[in-house]
């Protein structure tokens, strides 16, 4: 999961961006305030109080809401982020330069680690995944930087 299930407090500005987004997608997929209550495993009455954005959101309900409502945690990572776009999550384009960009991301760390040790590609590095999902979860899993990050959203929105 994104938050690994920790309960730590979210900044006003990710649940703003979550909360878009959850609502958006609870909205295509139809669902009524009693079953996501369901799936959650809350109260009718808290499920409520998180649409309408009088509970703040914790990353281990962010993490909830987006396993039942199958949110990309990673895309939804860059669109809320990133970007601070929330609706750029549902963009078809979005998704394809994501895809470019993370496709982009590995070969730059495959290229940084065969500088540092020149026999990673020898061992297999860079080959063990092509897809853009395992890059974008390595990237999320060290923390980048504010440069690489600017750069990466800088590319998506040339795409």
């Amino acid at each position: 999961m994104y938050h690994q299930g920790k309960a730590f407090a979210v900044s006003a500005d990710r649940q703003r961006g979550f909360l878009t987004l959850f609502r958006e997608e609870w909205r295509r997929r139809g669902l009524t305030n009693p079953e996501v209550a369901n799936r959650l495993g809350r109260s009718l009455s808290l499920v409520v109080k998180i649409k309408a954005g009088r509970t703040p959101l914790t990353g281990h309900l962010i993490d909830q809401l987006a396993e039942i409502l199958e949110i990309d945690v990673i895309r939804a990572f860059f669109a809320v982020d990133i970007l601070n776009e929330p609706m750029i999550y549902f963009d078809p384009v979005f998704l394809q330069s994501l895809n470019k960009t993370m496709t982009l991301y590995e070969g730059m760390l495959t290229d940084y680690r065969a500088q540092q040790d020149p026999t990673y590609v020898a061992r297999g590095g860079g080959r063990q995944s092509r897809h853009p999902r395992a890059v974008s979860r390595a990237l999320i899993a060290v923390q980048p930087g504010p440069a690489l990050l600017r750069y990466a959203a800088a590319v998506l929105r040339r795409a």
